[in-house]
């Protein structure tokens, strides 16, 4: 799981792409963002994060969804199914990836919704039956590495 943590403004403002202020002006980082190489260098591992940073809060990442939206390849039934989708809600198809003009008439979307009920919700209803919507993950060396190691029990 990523966890995010609140940095002083003052800190890392304007320094990280990846940084985005939230409501009380303070910037929203990832631990391993880069406002580590630009306020420390690679001394701060040494001396900890905590130590630069003590006022720190966790807060958990919402977790992510991506949703596949299969549709036919004929043409006119392709053409339809965008026009569908921009119609039912422009967020979606905005944020889509697609796959027709290579031959694979499918449409991708990474969403950060707090349930899969709400990634359902996106989708227009003639194409809930067929989308796939799947939560995402990421893994860490460590847990490979137990996973890995009990296989081999």
């Amino acid at each position: 799981m990523e966890i995010r943590y609140e940095v002083p403004a003052e800190r890392s403002a304007g320094k990280c792409a990846n940084d985005t202020p939230d409501r009380a002006g303070k910037s929203i980082g990832l631990v391993t963002g880069c406002e580590l190489v630009h306020d420390a260098g690679p001394g701060l591992m040494a001396r900890g994060f905590r130590a630069y940073y003590p006022n720190f809060r966790r807060e958990k990442i919402v977790p992510r969804y991506i949703i596949q939206l299969p549709h036919g390849s004929d043409p006119e039934v392709c053409v339809r199914a965008l026009h569908a989708i921009e119609r039912y809600g422009g967020h979606l198809f905005t944020n889509a990836e697609w796959g027709c003009k290579a031959g694979v008439h499918s449409g991708w979307a990474i969403v950060e919704l707090n349930k899969r009920e709400e990634a359902v919700l996106m989708v227009p209803p003639e194409f809930r039956r067929d989308a796939l919507i799947v939560e995402l993950n990421r893994f860490t060396k460590d847990e490979v590495a137990a996973a890995a190691a009990h296989l081999d029990r």
